[in-house]
C-alpha cells in the first residue's frame, strides 16, 4: 500500500492525505495490493479509482486505457459498460449488500480470447452507506461458478432480482431475441408510466410509442453484438397517463451471458436527468438572452468568464469607453485593457468573482487610453457574478455607466458655491471693513431687510422692523425727489442706481449719504426688488470740503507769488496744470498744451542740461533745473523747475508732481549784479596791484634800513591785500560761473602728489598739523590741476578757520567704484543738520552767532562745488554741530571731464 500511496501528490485529493481516509477504504486498499487477483477499488459515489497491477493489465486489455490511481474512472469505457448495472445496485445498497459475479470476455490482437468472472462486493463505509466497489477479475479456469440465468431462478439469481427491485434508479432486464420483460423494478416502471403488466411483454408490447425512438433498433444491436451500450442525455417520449411526454436519460444496455458465454438477455440501467438538461438548456437560452441583452444595451456591459475574466462579450459602448476595438474579445482584460493594471479593479473583479458578492461603485476614478492619450473618467459601476450553463465557468457581468460629465458639473457647481461662499465671505468683511451697509427692499410691501451696518449708517435702531418709507422720511426734502427720481429712472431703464444725498438722523444731526443698487425682476419681468449698498460719507464729504478750501488757499497762494503746478503721467505723458502754466510759457490760459509743446520752448542752448535733469529725476526721484524758454510770444523768459517722482512697488516712475515759476525778473536782477560784481572786481584788481607792488617795494625799504616797526605794519598791509585779492578772486570766478565762462584747461596729473603739494603749501600758513592718514598709491586721473588744486585749498583753509581749539586737520585718500575720493576733517564746530542741504549754495552762512564771527562771503564752497561737478566729480559733507565736518569730493579715475 506504501507504494501506491506515493505513487502521487495526494494533497489536492478531495479525501485528503492517506493518512486521513476511512479505516475501510485503507483496509481494503491493504488486500487489494496484496491480492494475487486482479483487483481494484471504487469509492464513492464518484468511483475513485484504485487497482493493482493484474488489474492494470486488464484493463489495458479491455480498454486500451488506464485512468491514473485515485481518479474517477471514464464510464464511457467499454469495462466499465459491462458491470456498470451491478456497481449501481451496490453503490445504492447498504454494507450489507451482497456480491454480484458477470463473466467478461477480453480479447485484442495480440492474445487469444480470455474469458473472466468479475466479482463485485460492497465495502463498508460510514454509517449504513456503501463506502464503495470491491472488484475481483478471476480467469474462468480458476473459478468454477456459473453466470446468473433468470429462467432458473436459484438463490443467487433470486437475490439479483431482489436487489433490482429494491434499487433506487430505473433498472429493467429483457430476455430472448424479443426482448421480454422478464424483471421490472417500480423505479422504472413509474418512469414509462406503465403498471406491473407489462412484465412478460415484449418490449414493443410494452411500449408501444418507443416504435419510431431508437432505442429497439440500439438493443437489438446490443443483443447481436455483446457491446454494451451507453447513452448520455437521450430524449425519449413516453405515454403518461394517455399523453406524450418528453424526457432525458443517461442509460446502459449490458448484455447478459450465460456460463457458456452466449447472450439470453441485456440489463437495462436509466438516470433520469430531465431536470438537469431543462435547467441546461434553459441556462444556455438565459446565456444567449443575456448575450443578446448586453450587445443590445445601451450602456457600456461586456461579460467576463473565469478567474482569468476573459473578455466573451463587450457591447459598441463598452468598446468605445474603454477606447478598443472588438480585437480585445477573448483576451483577458487586463490584456486588452492594459492601463487596469495598478488601478483597483482587478482587484474587485477578483473578489467579487470568489465570493458571489455584487459590487456597486458610484463614480469610481478610472484611467482609460482613449486615441492614445490617458483619460480621466467617472464610472458607475455594477459588477455581478453569473451562473453558466452546465460545466461552463461563471461569468462577471460588467455594467458602467461613464458619469464623467456630471461629476465634473457638479464638481463645478461645488467649485462655484465654495467660491461663492468665499465671495460672500470676503464680500462681508469687505462690507464691514468699508463700513457699507447691504439692503433688500420689496417693492410691493414696501419693507427693506438691511444689515446691522446699514442701520448704523441711517442712525436707526437694531432688531425694528424698518420699511422703504421709513429711510425716504430721513432724506432732506431738498433730496428727497431727485433720490426717488434716480430709483424709477432704474426701475424703467433695468439699470444702476446710484444717488447721493443727505439724512437727517433722528438727533437732528445731519449726514451723507452715499447709496447704488440694482434692480430685480420676476419671471413676468416685473420689478420685484432692489439691492444694494449704502454707506454714509459724512466724514469724506467733510474732507473733501476741508481739501477743497486747502486747495483754494494754496492756489491763491500760487497766483500770487506766480508758481505754476503740473501733473505728469510719465508713462501716457498726459498732462494736468493749473492755469498759470500756459501764461508763463506766453499762452491764454486756458491753452491746451502738451508735454512735448512745452518742451518745444526750451532755449536750444539749455536743452540737453535740462534733458539731462530730467534723466536723472527718474533715477534720484527729484527734479530741478533753471533755464530759458522761447514763448509762444517770443518772448525769452528764466524758468525755475522743481518736482518729485512717484514710484510704483516695482520702482518705476509712474508720475512728476511739480511746480514751475517765472524767474525771468530775478535772473535779470542777479545778472546785473553780477555784471556789477565783475566790473567792480575788474576794477579793483588794478590799484591792487599798484597797492601790493608799491607796499613790496616799501617793505624791503624797511627791512633794509632795519624799521621793524614800519616792516610789521607794512607785512601786514601786503597780507590784508592778498586777502582781498583772494575775495576778488571769488568773486570774479562766480561772475564767470553764472555766465558760463569759466574755463578748465585739462590733462593728466598725479593725484597724490598735487595733495603732498597742498598740504606742504598750507602747512606753512598754519601751526595745525596737517596729517595724510592714507593715500591711494599711484593715481593719475583727468582734470584741471590747478581748479583741483584750488577746491583743496578751499577745504584746508575752511578746516582749519572753523576749527580754532583743534590741533590737527585729517586727510584721506582712497580709490572707491572708479573713483579717487579725497576727505578733509576737521574737529571744529561743526554745521547743523538742517543747514547740510545748503552748505554748496551761493553766498550761504550759518545763521548761528558763532558761525558769523568767522569772516566770509560764502563762496568758496559754491566755487568748490561747481569746479568738480564740471569735471563730473562729487562733492559731499557730513557733520555733527559741535563736533567737527568731514568735506570730500571725488573724481573719475578714466573719464575725461564733460
Amino acid at each position: 500500500m506504501e507504494n501506491l500511496t506515493k505513487s502521487r501528490d495526494w494533497s489536492g485529493f478531495v479525501l485528503g492525505s492517506p493518512e486521513e481516509w476511512p479505516l475501510s477504504l485503507r483496509t481494503s486498499l491493504s488486500i487489494l495490493v496484496h491480492s494475487p487477483f486482479p483487483s481494484a477499488i471504487l469509492w464513492g459515489r464518484e468511483l475513485y479509482c484504485f487497482y493493482n497491477s493484474a488489474f492494470k493489465q486488464l484493463l489495458l486489455l479491455a480498454n486500451n486505457y488506464i485512468p491514473a490511481q485515485g481518479l474517477p474512472v471514464e464510464k464511457d469505457q467499454n469495462f466499465w459498460h459491462t458491470v456498470q448495472p451491478f456497481i449501481t445496485l451496490i453503490s445504492y445498497g447498504n454494507n450489507k449488500a451482497a456480491s454480484f459475479s458477470q463473466t467478461v470476455t477480453f480479447k485484442s490482437n495480440e492474445s487469444p480470447e480470455e474469458r473472466y468472472t468479475i466479482t463485485l462486493s460492497a465495502v463498508p463505509g460510514e454509517g449504513k452507506q456503501t463506502g464503495g466497489v470491491y472488484i475481483t477479475a478471476m480467469p474462468e479456469p480458476a473459478l468454477n461458478a456459473r453466470v446468473a440465468v433468470l429462467a432458473s431462478r436459484t438463490d443467487l439469481e433470486q437475490r439479483f432480482v431482489d436487489f433490482i427491485a429494491a434499487a433506487p434508479i430505473p433498472i429493467s432486464v429483457y430476455v430472448g431475441r424479443e426482448m421480454t420483460v422478464e424483471v421490472a423494478n417500480d423505479a422504472i416502471l413509474a418512469a414509462w408510466g406503465k403498471d406491473r403488466s407489462v412484465i412478460g411483454k415484449t418490449f414493443r408490447e410494452a411500449l408501444p410509442e418507443m416504435e419510431d425512438q431508437p432505442f429497439y433498433s440500439i438493443l437489438q444491436e446490443v443483443y447481436r453484438t455483446g457491446i454494451p451500450y451507453h447513452g448520455t442525455g437521450a430524449r425519449v417520449d413516453f405515454k403518461i397517463n394517455g399523453k406524450m411526454e418528453t424526457f432525458f436519460y443517461d442509460f446502459t444496455y449490458t448484455p447478459l451471458r450465460d456460463r457458456n458465454g452466449n447472450i439470453y438477455g441485456i440489463v437495462n440501467t436509466g438516470t433520469d436527468i430531465t431536470r438537469e438538461v431543462l435547467a441546461k438548456k434553459k441556462a444556455e437560452e438565459n446565456e444567449q438572452l443575456l448575450r443578446s441583452l448586453v450587445q443590445e444595451a445601451y450602456v457600456p456591459t461586456s461579460l467576463l468568464q473565469g478567474p482569468d475574466h476573459i473578455i466573451i462579450l463587450a457591447n459598441d459602448v463598452a468598446l468605445k469607453l474603454w477606447g478598443k476595438d472588438a480585437s480585445i474579445i477573448g483576451k483577458r482584460i487586463i490584456d486588452g485593457v492594459p492601463e487596469l493594471e495598478g488601478q483597483p479593479y482587478m482587484r474587485i473583479l477578483d473578489h467579487v468573482y470568489e465570493t458571489g458578492i455584487t459590487y456597486h461603485g458610484a463614480e469610481n476614478r478610472v484611467f482609460m487610453e482613449v486615441d492614445g492619450v490617458l483619460k480621466e473618467l467617472f464610472v458607475n459601476i455594477i459588477y455581478k457574478r453569473l451562473v453558466a450553463a452546465e460545466g461552463a465557468e461563471p461569468y462577471i457581468l460588467c455594467m458602467g455607466y461613464d458619469v464623467s460629465d456630471q461629476v465634473r458639473v457638479r464638481k463645478k457647481i461645488q467649485e462655484n458655491e465654495r467660491e461663492l461662499q468665499r465671495t460672500n465671505q470676503q464680500l462681508a468683511i469687505a462690507l464691514e471693513a468699508g463700513m457699507l451697509g447691504s439692503y433688500e427692499v420689496f417693492l410691493k410691501t414696501g419693507l427693506l431687510e438691511c444689515t446691522d451696518q446699514f442701520r448704523a449708517n441711517f442712525g436707526l435702531p437694531l432688531g425694528e422692523t424698518v420699511t422703504f418709507n421709513d429711510v425716504l422720511d430721513l432724506i432732506v426734502p431738498e433730496d428727497r425727489d431727485a433720490v426717488l427720481a434716480s430709483i424709477q429712472s432704474a426701475i424703467d431703464k433695468n439699470e444702476h442706481y446710484n444717488a447721493e444725498y443727505r439724512i437727517k438722523w433722528h438727533d437732528g444731526a445731519l449726514h451723507w449719504i452715499k447709496a447704488s443698487g440694482r434692480v430685480l425682476y420676476d419671471i413676468k419681468e416685473n420689478p420685484e426688488k432692489i439691492v444694494g449698498v449704502a454707506l454714509n460719507i459724512t466724514d469724506s464729504k467733510e474732507a473733501i470740503q476741508k481739501t477743497i478750501e486747502s486747495e483754494q488757499r494754496l492756489n491763491m497762494a500760487l497766483d500770487y507769488t506766480g508758481t505754476a503746478t503740473f501733473d505728469l503721467n510719465l508713462v501716457t505723458k498726459e498732462l494736468i496744470y493749473s492755469n498759470l502754466l500756459p501764461e508763463i510759457f506766453g499762452y491764454a490760459s486756458n491753452e491746451k498744451l502738451s508735454h512735448a509743446t512745452l518742451r518745444a520752448h526750451i532755449h536750444e542752448e539749455d536743452f540737453l542740461r535740462v534733458e539731462k535733469a530730467f534723466q536723472d529725476a527718474m533715477v534720484t526721484g527729484t527734479y530741478f533745473y533753471e533755464a530759458r524758454i522761447v514763448g509762444f510770444d517770443k518772448v525769452v523768459r528764466w524758468i525755475r523747475t522743481q518736482a518729485r517722482v512717484i514710484y510704483d512697488s516695482r520702482k518705476n516712475p509712474q508720475r512728476m508732481l511739480g511746480t514751475v515759476l517765472d524767474i525771468t525778473r530775478s535772473k535779470n536782477e542777479q545778472n546785473r549784479k553780477d555784471e556789477f560784481i565783475g566790473i567792480i572786481s575788474h576794477e579793483l584788481r588794478t590799484p591792487l596791484t599798484s597797492i601790493k607792488a608799491f607796499g613790496q617795494f616799501l617793505h624791503q625799504q624797511t627791512l633794509n634800513s632795519k624799521d621793524e616797526t614800519s616792516s610789521g605794519l607794512l607785512q601786514k598791509m601786503l597780507s590784508q591785500v592778498d586777502k582781498l585779492n583772494v575775495l576778488i578772486q571769488d568773486l570774479l570766478d562766480v561772475t564767470k560761473i553764472e555766465g558760463g565762462k569759466m574755463k578748465f584747461h585739462y590733462s593728466d596729473f598725479d593725484f597724490n602728489k598735487l595733495v603732498n603739494d597742498v598740504i606742504e603749501e598750507v602747512q606753512v600758513t598754519t601751526f595745525k598739523k596737517i596729517i595724510l592718514t592714507n593715500t591711494a598709491g599711484n593715481v593719475t586721473i583727468p582734470g584741471d590741476r590747478n581748479r583741483v588744486e584750488q577746491v583743496l585749498i578751499n577745504l584746508l583753509t575752511n578746516a582749519i578757520k572753523y576749527s580754532p581749539d583743534s590741533d590737527r586737520i585729517l586727510v584721506d585718500v582712497h580709490n572707491a567704484e572708479g573713483s579717487v575720493i579725497c576727505s578733509v576733517t576737521d574737529s571744529g564746530i561743526g554745521i547743523a543738520k538742517e543747514s547740510l542741504p545748503f552748505v554748496f549754495d551761493r553766498f550761504f552762512r550759518e545763521s548761528d552767532e558763532r558761525s558769523h564771527s568767522f569772516p566770509g562771503l560764502g563762496l568758496g564752497l559754491y566755487i568748490s562745488a561747481e569746479i568738480i561737478h564740471r569735471q563730473n566729480g562729487k562733492i559731499w559733507v557730513t557733520s555733527t554741530k559741535g563736533k567737527g565736518s568731514t568735506f570730500s569730493f571725488s573724481m573719475p579715475l578714466h573719464h575725461p571731464p564733460a
